[in-house]
């Protein structure tokens, strides 16, 4: 079932009207790899060229789905037989050998509503190397209309084999005024648009995710909690303990994002380098007492706990939220 409406978000129009050209052309490839950052909408741009080429009766005029046939009201329902969509069994988790098995039996059956049969595998770099390597024969003897959608963040993931038996769709990040006027129409607060875009990396469903679940709040509360540590006012022990039932990946993302403004500060000092202008006072005052080489020693060990954050189910987040608490607190001591 879509997210939003049937038809591409704003600044996929172009990817839409190539494929829809193609279809026109009867020049469909038989996988595509759509690239790009979280965020973007790929997810949804699949689903909805899914549910196109399931949809009995199209409209003509839009190249959108009826949502009145029987094939639609059964994608809608989230229960039609044609279309499989496969992803990790957790988060941190691989798309495994069994998974891409099932996807085979699936590609292999004739489509019980007698037109095509839609694949979707997101993300498909959480693939193992067994899972890559079943899905290639399957790449190269799909099946009579069949389509695979292949949704990736890091194509490098990919085996070379797989990417170049797929064409490429890119899905950049949209104009600032694109995205800020779509959020608008999801009915975000104009005077918190800028924040939440450069707290979600100009992503703008990872925009609109963050203002759903109140992370503004919380990227201030971080803010708060590392000033407080600065000025000595609270220890990392106790600032770990606060933290420890929060979204630990969100945080570490939120300071590698800010390390990186502030290496650049110290290396410029140039305001037009801090997105996050709201804390241009604190990240140029931390960016000065520490000093490039510290910086850059912090935002190295931020990016590999993040790593290990993402592919390790079995962390001990308090001792975690200690080491990256000090860590801040190290910076401003000489």
């Amino acid at each position: 079932m879509l997210s939003f409406e049937a038809k591409p978000l704003p600044w996929q129009l172009a990817q839409w009207q190539q494929l829809m050209a193609q279809r026109h052309q009867q020049k469909l490839a038989h996988a595509y790899l759509l690239h790009g950052m979280p965020g973007v909408g790929k997810l949804h741009f699949a689903q909805l060229f899914g549910q196109l080429l399931l949809c009995v009766q199209p409209n003509v005029n839009t190249t959108a789905p009826c949502q009145q046939c029987k094939s639609c009201l059964l994608f809608n329902a989230g229960s039609h037989p044609d279309i499989l969509q496969i992803a990790p069994e957790g988060t941190g988790k691989p798309i495994k050998v069994d998974q891409i098995r099932q996807l085979i039996d699936f590609a292999a059956k004739t489509a019980q509503q007698g037109g095509y049969r839609v694949i979707i595998i997101d993300p498909a770099d959480a693939m193992n190397i067994n899972a890559s390597n079943a899905l290639l024969k399957c790449l190269e003897e799909p099946g009579h209309n069949t389509i695979l959608l292949l949704l990736s963040e890091q194509t490098s993931a990919l085996l070379a084999t797989i990417k170049s038996r797929c064409q490429v769709l890119a899905f950049p990040l949209p104009e600032l005024e694109l995205a800020k006027d779509w959020l608008l129409h999801q009915s975000l607060p104009d005077s918190d648009l800028e924040n939440l875009l450069v707290a979600a990396h100009y992503q703008p469903l990872t925009a609109l995710t963050f203002h759903k679940e109140q992370r503004l709040k919380q990227r201030q509360a971080l803010q708060s909690c590392l000033a407080a540590i600065t000025k000595g006012q609270k220890t990392p022990v106790a600032a770990a303990q606060e933290w420890l039932n929060e979204d630990l990946l969100c945080l570490f993302d939120w300071l590698v994002d800010w390390l990186a403004e502030m290496i650049k500060w110290a290396m410029a000092k140039d305001e037009t380098f801090i997105k996050n202008q709201d804390m241009l006072k604190m990240l140029s005052y931390v960016s000065t007492k520490a000093g490039v080489t510290r910086l850059y020693g912090y935002y190295m060990w931020l990016s590999e706990q993040r790593q290990r954050l993402l592919g390790a189910a079995n962390q001990n987040k308090q001792l975690m939220l200690e080491s990256l608490f000090i860590g801040w607190l190290h910076l401003t001591i000489h």
